[in-house]
């Protein structure tokens, strides 16, 4: 089953290392598979090779579709979760 927008069912935030270190998400991929990253390097990753127009980011192995969409999502949570 395919997730095209999954930072709508994600949002788990574990908080396994100091809170001074970096925050792992769990995110859905393409697939519904879930995907531990590291928030800061994963949306640095989109920022950088993703800015624009539509396209797939690969994670080791797990796909997710990035567009104008997942991009704003990821905005809001960085910005929810920097406060």
């Amino acid at each position: 089953k395919r997730h095209p927008h999954c930072w709508v069912i994600i949002c788990n935030f574990l908080y396994e290392t100091p809170l001074a270190q970096m925050k792992k998400v769990i995110v859905i991929d393409n697939n519904g598979e879930e995907v531990k990253v590291d928030l800061k390097k994963f949306v640095h990753h989109i920022n950088l090779y993703h800015k624009t127009g539509i396209s797939v980011h690969d994670e080791s192995g797990h796909y997710f579709t990035v567009d104008d969409d997942f991009r704003r999502k990821l905005k809001e949570i960085m910005t929810e979760k920097s406060q």
